[in-house]
């Protein structure tokens, strides 16, 4: 039996973290909040401090589900007392400050990976079977939001909100995981008050000249699609970023301009991450996320500085 401590009750922990970890019949997990008690979980145990947390809870894993800015503390934090970290996106703010988990990690064997789950859904697996050597020629992406509330997390400056922090990721996933080269070629960034609203990107694969284009925004009609093009054909699909457990999802294809739909079904990207973050832990390969995490950090921080 494996247990993971989950650190902030935030609604991706209450939406999705929990329940899939009530699917795993060999995980238990601990939540440590302020805002909640054991009648909002069940009969699993809480805490009122995030340190005390951490410091006593016999979990082997920690989940941390808080305010951007608090990554990082709270991970080092985890890490110092032997325990394996999970963080949703972005694992931390600062470039320097992920080597630092990262370099922390390899000197105490322990396991640290980013909660950026849509590649973990059967969709996915089905779409990279139907382009087996096929050529791509553009990725065309797109993830926005409405007006988020003022007291919402990912609009305060200060907590690390923000759509670069808070979307960057996904387009680093799609980029890492379709392109092995690529170059930013552009990139446009709205800011106001000095809170990142929206960006747009556009790349190109170093060696075929394939192209990416991806917008992002937290200001926007809700839009969640990635479209993949090839020579003689289409890929499309809706709530990429973001599948839900609940719904059957459908990937549409166009081959020779004739239309069909193929059927994804139901899965739950979070209950297949932990199942895969349990195997890699069984069997020590602690390495496993240090590349990926570093790429999709790395992007984040040449979006921010890009001129």
């Amino acid at each position: 039996m494996t247990k993971i401590l989950i650190l902030g009750f935030s609604s991706i922990a209450k939406r999705r973290i929990i329940p899939a970890i009530k699917k795993i019949n060999y995980l238990k997990f601990d939540v440590a909040s302020k805002k909640i008690n054991n009648k909002d979980i069940g009969q699993e145990f809480t805490y009122n401090s995030y340190f005390k947390a951490i410091n006593t809870s016999n979990a082997e894993i920690v989940y941390v589900s808080l305010p951007n800015s608090l990554h990082y503390k709270f991970a080092k934090l985890a890490l110092m007392k032997n325990k394996h970290v999970i963080v949703d996106k972005p694992i931390t703010i600062s470039h320097k400050n992920l080597i630092k988990l990262i370099d922390l990690a390899k000197k105490k064997k322990l396991l640290v990976a980013e909660s950026i789950l849509f590649n973990y859904h059967n969709q996915f697996y089905k779409i990279k079977k139907f382009l087996y050597n096929k050529k791509i020629q553009s990725i065309i992406m797109n993830f926005n939001i409405p007006r988020l509330k003022k007291n919402d997390t990912k609009s305060s400056v200060k907590l690390g909100g923000g759509c670069i922090n808070d979307m960057s990721s996904y387009c680093g996933a799609v980029l890492r995981l379709f392109f092995k080269d690529y170059k930013i070629t552009s990139v446009i960034r709205r800011d106001q008050n000095k809170l990142n609203k929206s960006f747009s990107i556009h790349c190109e694969n170093i060696k075929n000249q394939t192209e990416f284009y991806g917008n992002f925004s937290h200001n926007s009609e809700y839009s969640n699609d990635i479209k993949i093009i090839g020579k003689n054909f289409w890929i499309k699909l809706y709530r990429f970023c973001a599948p839900p457990s609940n719904i059957n999802m459908l990937i549409y294809i166009s081959k020779n301009n004739k239309l069909k739909k193929l059927y994804a079904g139901k899965d739950d990207t979070f209950k297949n991450f932990f199942k895969i973050f349990l195997l890699k832990l069984k069997n020590k390969q602690y390495n496993f996320y240090f590349k990926s995490i570093l790429q999709d950090s790395l992007l984040r921080k040449k979006i921010n500085n890009f001129k």
